[in-house]
C-alpha cells in the first residue's frame, strides 16, 4: 500500500515510530491514499527468531595498512561491527580502526543476532620515512643514517619508529660507488665520472624492529653527485733566496687532476719562464688528456738580473722577492688557476775605498789615489769621496757603480811642517753613496779593501834650519852637524842615508863640510849674522831634496876701555899717557891694540893743550900748558863689531916745578927817588930750577 503506518492495535492508538523495536506479537498496518488513511488495518503476527552472534577472534594490523572496519573478519552472515556490546550504531565499513574492542553481530534470515562477538584490535607501529635529497661535494663521501636522519625526523614526515632498512639503487653508469644494501646507515663514496651532474636514488624500505615488525612504505633518498671537474697547480723553487745577478732559480710546476672529470686542452703558462710551457713529465698514460689522478710536471729556470736586485723585486719593486706566477686552464675549466713561488732577494750593498799616497820629489806634496769598488750585489749611486786632507772636491771617474765595478779619483795634499817633522802623513778618507732603496752605504779607506788602516805616506827628507854662534875672532865650528835636527821619513837623517850640498853662503868665510855636516867660520870674520843654504837629498830616492838655512851668529867678547891718569910739566909739556890701550881689553879680556880696535876722541876740556892721538893712543901735553887737571874721553870700537864700543876717561895733571921768591935789597935817594931794585925776579927761582922767572912765567903781586 501507500503511506503505511504500524500500530499495536487494530484501531486507534498511535502509529509506531520506525525505530520501535519489534517484539513477538500482533501488529496492524494502515495505508494512506490521497491523504486519507484507511479505517481498517491489516493484522500481522510478528515472530522474533533469535540469531546467534558470529564467531571472531582478536585481530592485528600494521599502521601502514590504514585498516578500516571493512578489514575486520568474523564468521557469519550479514556481519555488522559495533563499538558497544549492545545497542549503538553499526560502524561504517570505512571507519578507521584503532586499538580497542570491537563487537560483531550477524543477520540471518533477516534477523540480526541480539548478542555480539567481542574482539580486540591491535594496530602495530609502522616506520615511516620521507623522500629526502642530498648533494655531495667532490670528495663524494655519502654517509646517511636512515633512522636518525630520516625516520626520526618527525618535522619532515618521519614517525620515529625504530626500524631496520634495505635499499636499492637506480642504475647509473656515470657514477661509481653506489650499491644496494641494508643496514641503518648508507656509507658509500659516489664519484661522478662524467662532465654533467648525476643523481643516485636510494629506494629504502623500512621494517619496524618493534612488535609487529611492520614494513613501511618505501621512501627515497636522492643524491646529487656534482661534476667534479677540478685541477690543482703547485709551483716550487729550488732556492729560497738569491743574492746576485746570474743566480739561477729552477722551478717545478705540477698540475694534477684533483677532480673526477678528464681535462682537455691543458695550457700551462708562466711569463717568467717564457710563456706557454710544454713537454711535461706525465703520470698515467701518455695521451694529451689529463685524467683523474694524473699529474703533469713542468720545469723551467730563471736567471736573476741585476735589475731584479736593483729594484729589490720582480715584478713588484721593493717587494724583496722574485714572485713567479704560473697558471693552468682547460676546456672544461677555462678560468685559470694560479700558483705562486716566491724567492727572497738578499740585498748586500757594500763598497770599499782604498787610498794610496805617493810623495812628490819636491817633498812638499803628496798625490793621493782613491780607488772605489762596489763589492755588493746592487748598483750604487751618488758616490762621494771626502778626505779631511783635501780641501776641494774629489772628482770620481764615475758616481754610479754596478756590482764589481771600480772607479778612481786623485787629489794633491800639501804637507804641513809638523807632518814633515813627524816623517809621515796619516789619515783616512770616506766614501758614501746610496743603494737602490735610498739607504746609505759607506766605507772608511784602508790600505787594502779588507781593512780600514789609515794611509801612511812617508814625507821623505826634511831639512830644518840651524843656527850657531861663534866668536868672530877665533872662528871655528858654528854648527857641529846640520843633520842633527834633519829627518828622513821621520827618522834621523845621517850621512849614510842623505847627501849634503852647499847651495849658497852670505860670506866666503862661512862654509859647510859635506863630509861631516860641520858649518865652519874662518878666524877674524866680521861679527854679524851670516846665512848658509844647504840641501839634503835622499840617497835611496834621488831627486827628493830639501833645503835649509844655517844662520851663523858671529860675536866678539866684551870690549873695555879703562880710565887712565897722566901727568906733564906745564912748562915743558910732553907725553902724559904713552898709550891709553895699555889697560884696555878686547874680546872678553885680550889686550886691546890698534890691530883690533879703533880709537875715537871724545870730550876734551884742555882747549887743545892736551890731546890724544888715535893712531898711537898717546896723550900729549903742549909746552907752557897752564898747570891744572885736564880731562878728556875716548872710545874704542871693536874692528870686527862696530856695535861694540867702550868709553874711558883720561885725567892729565899738568904742573910746574917749585917757585921761590928770594929777598932783595936796594937803595935809593930819598929826595929824588928812583929804582931801588932793578928786578925783584932776578934772584927768584922758577919751575924747580935756579932759573929766574920772567913776567911771562909769573905775576908779581
Amino acid at each position: 500500500g501507500t503511506g503505511i503506518k504500524w500500530y499495536t492495535t487494530s484501531t486507534g492508538g498511535t502509529a509506531l515510530a520506525s525505530t520501535t523495536a519489534l517484539t513477538n506479537g500482533t501488529y496492524y498496518a494502515s495505508q494512506t491514499a490521497n491523504g486519507c488513511e484507511s479505517a481498517s488495518r491489516v493484522q500481522i503476527t510478528v515472530t522474533i527468531t533469535a540469531t546467534p552472534a558470529p564467531t571472531a577472534s582478536n585481530q592485528t594490523f600494521c599502521e601502514i595498512a590504514n585498516a578500516t572496519v571493512a578489514n575486520l573478519t568474523a564468521t557469519g552472515t550479514g556481519i555488522k561491527w559495533y563499538t558497544t556490546s549492545t545497542g549503538g550504531t553499526a560502524l561504517a565499513s570505512t571507519t578507521a580502526l584503532t586499538n580497542g574492542t570491537y563487537y560483531a553481530s550477524q543477520t540471518a534470515n533477516g534477523c540480526e543476532s541480539a548478542s555480539r562477538a567481542s574482539i580486540t584490535v591491535t594496530i602495530y607501529q609502522t616506520p615511516k620515512g620521507f623522500n629526502d635529497t642530498k648533494t655531495l661535494d667532490c670528495a663524494g663521501s655519502f654517509s646517511y643514517n636512515l633512522q636518525t636522519a630520516n625516520v626520526d625526523n618527525t618535522a619532515n614526515g618521519g614517525n620515529a619508529v625504530p626500524a631496520s632498512f634495505t635499499w636499492t639503487i637506480n642504475s647509473n653508469s656515470n657514477v661509481t660507488g653506489a650499491a644496494s644494501g641494508s643496514g641503518n646507515t648508507i656509507n658509500q663514496t659516489l664519484i661522478n665520472t662524467s662532465n654533467t651532474a648525476q643523481t643516485i636514488t636510494y629506494t629504502v624500505t623500512p621494517k619496524a624492529t618493534v612488535a609487529g615488525g611492520c614494513t613501511g612504505n618505501p621512501f627515497t633518498v636522492t643524491v646529487s653527485v656534482p661534476v667534479c671537474s677540478s685541477i690543482s697547480i703547485t709551483k716550487v723553487a729550488d732556492v729560497t733566496t738569491v743574492n746576485q745577478a746570474g743566480n739561477t732559480i729552477n722551478y717545478t710546476i705540477t698540475v694534477a687532476n684533483t677532480g673526477n672529470a678528464s681535462q682537455t686542452n691543458v695550457v700551462v703558462s708562466d711569463a717568467l719562464l717564457g710563456g706557454t710551457l710544454s713537454n711535461p713529465v706525465k703520470t698515467g698514460n701518455a695521451d694529451n688528456i689529463l685524467e683523474k689522478g694524473e699529474t703533469w710536471t713542468y720545469s723551467g729556470s730563471y736567471n736573476v738580473t741585476q735589475a731584479d736586485l736593483n729594484n729589490n723585486g720582480k715584478p713588484v719593486n721593493n717587494s724583496g722577492k722574485i714572485t713567479n706566477t704560473a697558471s693552468v686552464q682547460t676546456t672544461e675549466l677555462p678560468t685559470a688557476k694560479t700558483a705562486i713561488a716566491d724567492v727572497n732577494i738578499t740585498l748586500s750593498p757594500a763598497i770599499t775605498l782604498v787610498k794610496t799616497g805617493t810623495l812628490n820629489l819636491n817633498g812638499n806634496t803628496i798625490n793621493y789615489l782613491f780607488t772605489v769598488k762596489n763589492t755588493g750585489n746592487v748598483t750604487l749611486n751618488n758616490l762621494v769621496v771626502t778626505d779631511s786632507k783635501v780641501t776641494g772636491p774629489i772628482i770620481l771617474g764615475a758616481t754610479t757603480l754596478a756590482p764589481g765595478a771600480s772607479t778612481t779619483a786623485t787629489a794633491t795634499y800639501t804637507i804641513s811642517a809638523a807632518e814633515k817633522a813627524s816623517g809621515s802623513v796619516s789619515n783616512t778618507a770616506t766614501v758614501t753613496g746610496k743603494n737602490p732603496l735610498n739607504g746609505n752605504v759607506t766605507d772608511i779607506s784602508g790600505t787594502t779593501a779588507t781593512n780600514d788602516t789609515p794611509t801612511v805616506t812617508p814625507t821623505g827628507v826634511y831639512a830644518v834650519d840651524d843656527a850657531g854662534t861663534l866668536n868672530a875672532v877665533s872662528g871655528g865650528v858654528a854648527v857641529a852637524n846640520v843633520l842633527v835636527n834633519d829627518k828622513l821619513n821621520g827618522n834621523q837623517a845621517t850621512l849614510t842615508n842623505v847627501t849634503i850640498t852647499q847651495i849658497s853662503t852670505s860670506h866666503p868665510n862661512v862654509s859647510i863640510d859635506p863630509a861631516t855636516g860641520e858649518v865652519k867660520v874662518l878666524p877674524n870674520t866680521p861679527v854679524g849674522d851670516y846665512t848658509l843654504v844647504y840641501q839634503i837629498e835622499d840617497k835611496a830616492n834621488p831627486g827628493n831634496v830639501k833645503q835649509a838655512t844655517v844662520t851663523v851668529h858671529l860675536v866678539s867678547g866684551a870690549i873695555l876701555a879703562a880710565n887712565d891718569n897722566g901727568t906733564a910739566n906745564s912748562v915743558t909739556g910732553g907725553t902724559a899717557v904713552a898709550n891709553v890701550l895699555t889697560n884696555d881689553t878686547y874680546n872678553g879680556g885680550a889686550q886691546a891694540s890698534l890691530t883690533n880696535v879703533t880709537i875715537t876722541n871724545g870730550t876734551n876740556d884742555s882747549n887743545g893743550k892736551v890731546t890724544l892721538d888715535p893712531a898711537t893712543g898717546a896723550v900729549s901735553v903742549a909746552t907752557n900748558t897752564p898747570a891744572g887737571v885736564y880731562t878728556l874721553t875716548y872710545t874704542i870700537t871693536d874692528k870686527l863689531d862696530a856695535s861694540k864700543t867702550s868709553t874711558a876717561t883720561v885725567k892729565v895733571t899738568v904742573a910746574s916745578g917749585a917757585i921761590l921768591a928770594k929777598d932783595d935789597a936796594g937803595s935809593a935817594n930819598s929826595v929824588s927817588g928812583g929804582t931801588a931794585v932793578a928786578n925783584v925776579l932776578a934772584n927768584d927761582n922758577y919751575n924747580g930750577t935756579t932759573t929766574a922767572p920772567t913776567l911771562a912765567d909769573v905775576t908779581i903781586t
